[in-house]
């Protein structure tokens, strides 16, 4: 059975048209949702960070704080539903910061099991720097790279070491085929190191990856109806076109395909290409360098954040 649930320590994660809604553990749950994983961002402030928001944005932003100063400014739940405020926010964010997608929670997970697997030990620098990274899905967390001296040299050890993983498991890319975009966007990278994992669910929808089909779309009544190995999805006409390897081609409702738009909320029409295993945390062997350089340069700390939705 498919656990279609997603609680955090204040309720249950809902997505919807205009961001995340938490619902809280007081209300009746909707246990019928899964979310993708949250992406993780690294985030510099490399300019003062601002004292106070900007007139349109106070009461719809928190401070974040470390050792009694301002790191970096945080978007309410709340706010991220009002039409226009996201791109706003990070609108104003970005004269002061700048971001780094790392990963999403499940692909640090799988990271930490596989390096496991292959019987590499993690460095204690790098095995707490992951460690906070699958925190920052639920919290915020900051981190002080001086106080980290081998973070990066125990990053490229691990990243040799993935070189020779594809035996443990599978790696995919997501990329955008939007007409009138130019091509080749990444849009997301997935990995699994189980037999089959879930990537996204609604009632009557499943978004999964399995290790011997790719991805797989799991639909109808019970859930009995499935196609594996898919290869393109198109999402721009009345129906949700799902295409795998053989050219089978599948039609949904809008409404079963809402899992499929979940795991690429930016574009309506994308392909999916498996790439060698090391290439899925491509992002984090090269972000968290970038991020650790940005903060050493400016004196400041590294913020471990997440973002459903980035404007």
């Amino acid at each position: 059975m498919l656990d279609l649930g997603r609680e955090d320590a204040l309720g249950t994660q809902y997505l919807t048209n205009e961001g995340l809604v938490t619902e809280r553990k007081d209300v009746p749950s909707r246990p019928d949702v899964y979310l993708p994983s949250a992406e993780i961002l690294a985030i510099v402030a490399v300019e003062e960070v601002p004292d106070v928001a900007p007139p349109s944005l106070r009461g719809l932003v928190v401070a974040l704080s470390d050792n009694g100063r301002n790191v970096d400014w945080k978007l309410s739940t709340e706010a991220s539903l009002q039409a226009g405020v996201i791109r706003e926010y990070w609108s104003w964010r970005r004269r002061w910061t700048m971001s780094w997608s790392i990963a999403p929670t499940s692909n640090l997970l799988a990271l930490i099991d596989i390096a496991g697997r292959s019987g590499h030990v993690l460095g204690p620098d790098l095995q707490a720097i992951l460690d906070r990274m699958c925190t920052a899905e639920y919290e915020d967390v900051a981190f002080d790279p001086a106080a980290f001296d081998d973070l990066i040299p125990q990053l490229d050890a691990l990243r040799d070491v993935l070189v020779n993983s594809a035996d443990v498991a599978v790696g995919l890319e997501l990329i955008d085929d939007t007409p009138g975009r130019p091509p080749g966007r990444t849009l997301r990278r997935l990995v699994t190191n189980a037999p089959e994992s879930v990537l996204a669910a609604s009632a009557d929808t499943a978004v999964m990856l399995r290790r011997d089909e790719g991805l797989v779309v799991v639909h109808g009544d019970d859930l009995a109806s499935e196609v594996g190995g898919i290869t393109h999805v198109d999402l721009t006409g009345d129906e949700v076109v799902v295409v795998n390897h053989a050219g089978q081609r599948t039609h949904l409702a809008p409404s079963q395909a809402r899992p499929l738009a979940w795991l690429a909320p930016n574009s309506l029409r994308w392909n999916v290409r498996q790439i060698p295993v090391v290439d899925v945390w491509a992002p984090l062997f090269d972000g968290l360098p970038h991020a650790v350089e940005a903060a050493l340069w400016s004196g400041n700390s590294v913020n471990l954040t997440s973002a459903f939705t980035v404007g």
